[in-house]
């Protein structure tokens, strides 16, 4: 039973030691999986002074989805942003309820908004 117990540890001690190898050489790696590598894409909804909502969104995501969120959550403006291992970028914001139009993606549009 002893023996069994010290190769059950062993195991586990094995299979820790792999995911820590794993999260050192990517510590983030949902952002290496959004749209095949190129980055996440995220919503940002605003009411300057009050809030800012920021959320990471599927890659079907279109710029007509976002701005529906922010005003579903009363935001004032809403933004697109792009989100990779080592930067983010924001587009311009747009004013949500005097342009019902989509927010503009960012200028480095790496995750393809």
């Amino acid at each position: 039973m002893r023996e069994k117990i010290t190769i059950v540890a062993i195991l586990i001690t094995l299979a820790v030691a792999g995911v820590g190898t794993a999260l050192a050489e990517n510590p983030h790696p949902t952002l290496f999986s959004c749209n095949k590598g190129k980055g996440c894409k995220a919503c940002s909804c605003v009411v300057p002074g009050e809030f800012r909502d920021t959320v990471t969104v599927p890659d079907g995501w279109k710029p007509e989805s976002c701005l529906a969120l922010c005003e579903e959550e009363g935001a004032t403006s809403s933004q697109l942003v792009c989100l990779s291992s080592n930067f983010f970028t924001f587009g311009t914001a747009r004013n949500t309820p005097t342009l019902p139009s989509p927010p503009f993606p960012p200028d480095e549009n790496t995750c393809d908004w």
